[in-house]
C-alpha cells in the first residue's frame, strides 16, 4: 500500500474526496473517513423541510455506502490536529496519516451574541424541525429574519427562506391578517460576492413579495420576547425571529497552527493546500482568497457553499491520486459554481458565475422560472443517489443539466 489518506468531515466534500480517491485508488492506498455522525443530513434539504415538506428520515445521508466502497469510516469525534507528527487525534483513536483533506465544515454558536440561542434557525436538523413546529402553530403579525455576522453558509438561503416563509403564511391566511417580514443583516447587499447586479435583483425580488430588506445592521443581542438591539441602541420587536447563527470555523483545528481569524484555514486557491505540508482544507473550512479584491465593502473569500465544497473534492482527490501514481497533479479549482434559489409559486432562480474572475466575479441570476425549480429537484435527488453509492447519478445531473439549458 502506497499510503494513507485521512478524510476528516462525512459532509459533501468530505463524502465526495472519499469515494473519488477509492474509485481512482482502489486498493493502492487506504482511505480513512472520520465523521461523528453515522447520518449526514442534507443541509439543503433543511429549508422544504421546515415547510413541512420533507422528514428529517429521508433527508440524510447513511456513511455506510461509502464502507460498502472499502472506504475505512472511523465514528469519532475530532479532538485535534497535530501536523508535525502528522496525526490525528479523536477522542477514542490516533490515527495516523500521509495525507490529510479537513473537510469539518463551520460550526455555529448563537450563543457569540447574547440572546441569540433564544431565536430559531435552521442551519441545522434540530433547528429546522423546531422552526416547522414553530411556523405550524405561528399565529403573530411579524417575523424578523436576521444576519448578525458575516461570514455565513449559505449565502442564498436566509433569502430563499424569507421568500418561502412569506408564501406559506400568506396561503393560510385571509388577506386582512397578512404577516409582515423583514431581513434585517450585517450586509451591504444580499450575496455580496457575486457583486451588487445580484444583490439589488435580490432586493427586488424581496420587494415583490412585501419583504423589508434592512441592511448594515451587525446585531449586538436580543432581549426579551423577540427584541433585537442593533448598534446606537436602535430596536426592533417581532413575533418570531429566526436567525443565522454566527459561523466559526471548526475547534478541532484550534491550536494546530491552521487556522487564521475566525477559525478558517486560508488555503491556495486553486489546489486548497494548507500552508502545512500535505494537509488540504475544503469546503465551508477554507478560506479561499478570491483575485483582483480590493474593495473594503465586498467579502475577499469565496462563499462557503456546498458546490464549491463538492468540486474542491474532486480537485484535491484527482490531484493526489496523480501524485501517489507517480504523475504530476494537473487539476486546478475554477472558483465556477451556481445555486438554485426557490422563491415560490413553483419556481426557482438560478445564479451561476466565476468567482476567480478579475478584477471582480462575473456571476448572473437568471430570473425565476419552473424549470429551474425542477432542476432543484433533480440537484437533491442526484446528490441523494451518489452518496448511496451510485456514481451514475453525476451523469444523471449533468443530462439533467443539459435539458434544463444550465450547461455551460
Amino acid at each position: 500500500m502506497k499510503g494513507r489518506i485521512v478524510i476528516l468531515g462525512g459532509g459533501i466534500g468530505g463524502l465526495v474526496a472519499a469515494l473519488r480517491l477509492k474509485r481512482r485508488l482502489a486498493g493502492d492506498v487506504e482511505v480513512i473517513l472520520v465523521e461523528r455522525r453515522r447520518t449526514q443530513p442534507f443541509a439543503p434539504a433543511f429549508i422544504p423541510l421546515f415547510l413541512g415538506k420533507r422528514e428529517p428520515g429521508r433527508i440524510a445521508t447513511d456513511l455506510s455506502a461509502a464502507e460498502r466502497k472499502g472506504i475505512r469510516v472511523v465514528y469519532d469525534e475530532v479532538s485535534s490536529v497535530a501536523p508535525e507528527e502528522r496525526l490525528v487525534i479523536a477522542s477514542r483513536e490516533r490515527i495516523p496519516y500521509d495525507y490529510l483533506i479537513v473537510a469539518l465544515g463551520a460550526e455555529t454558536d448563537s450563543g457569540a451574541v447574547p440572546g441569540l440561542s433564544a431565536a430559531h434557525e435552521f442551519y441545522s436538523l434540530e433547528g429546522a424541525v423546531k422552526l416547522q413546529e414553530a411556523l405550524a402553530g405561528f399565529q403573530g403579525q411579524t417575523v424578523g429574519i436576521v444576519i448578525p455576522r458575516l461570514p455565513f453558509k449559505c449565502p442564498a438561503a436566509p433569502y430563499e427562506a424569507a421568500l418561502l416563509i412569506e408564501e406559506k403564511l400568506r396561503l393560510r391566511r385571509p388577506r386582512s391578517h397578512q404577516v409582515h417580514l423583514q431581513v434585517l443583516t450585517a450586509e451591504k447587499l444580499p450575496m455580496g460576492t457575486a457583486g451588487p447586479v445580484v444583490g439589488r435583483a435580490l432586493v427586488d425580488l424581496l420587494s415583490s413579495r412585501g419583504i423589508v430588506f434592512r441592511p448594515e445592521l451587525p446585531l449586538q443581542e436580543m432581549t426579551g420576547e423577540g427584541v433585537l438591539v442593533f448598534p446606537g441602541g436602535q430596536t426592533e420587536k417581532f413575533d418570531l425571529v429566526i436567525a443565522v447563527p454566527p459561523h466559526m470555523g471548526p475547534r478541532a483545528l484550534a491550536g494546530s497552527g491552521l487556522a487564521g481569524a475566525g477559525g478558517w484555514v486560508t488555503v491556495d486557491p486553486h489546489t486548497l493546500q494548507s500552508s502545512m505540508d500535505r494537509i488540504y482544507v475544503i469546503g465551508d473550512s477554507a478560506s479561499v482568497p478570491l483575485p483582483g479584491r480590493h474593495n473594503p465593502d465586498v467579502p475577499l473569500a469565496l462563499p462557503k457553499a456546498g458546490v464549491f465544497a463538492h468540486s474542491q473534492a474532486e480537485a484535491v482527490a484527482d490531484n493526489l491520486a496523480e501524485l501517489l501514481q507517480g504523475r504530476t497533479p494537473s487539476r486546478s479549482f475554477n472558483g465556477k459554481g451556481s445555486c438554485f434559489l426557490e422563491t415560490g409559486r413553483g419556481l426557482a432562480a438560478y445564479g451561476a458565475g466565476d468567482f476567480f474572475a478579475t478584477p471582480a466575479p462575473q456571476v448572473s441570476l437568471l430570473p425565476p422560472r419552473r424549470r429551474y425549480r425542477w432542476g432543484k429537484e433533480i440537484f437533491e435527488r442526484s446528490w441523494t443517489a451518489f452518496t448511496r453509492g451510485s456514481m451514475a447519478a453525476e451523469k444523471v445531473w449533468r443530462l439533467g443539466e443539459r435539458i434544463l439549458g444550465l450547461a455551460d
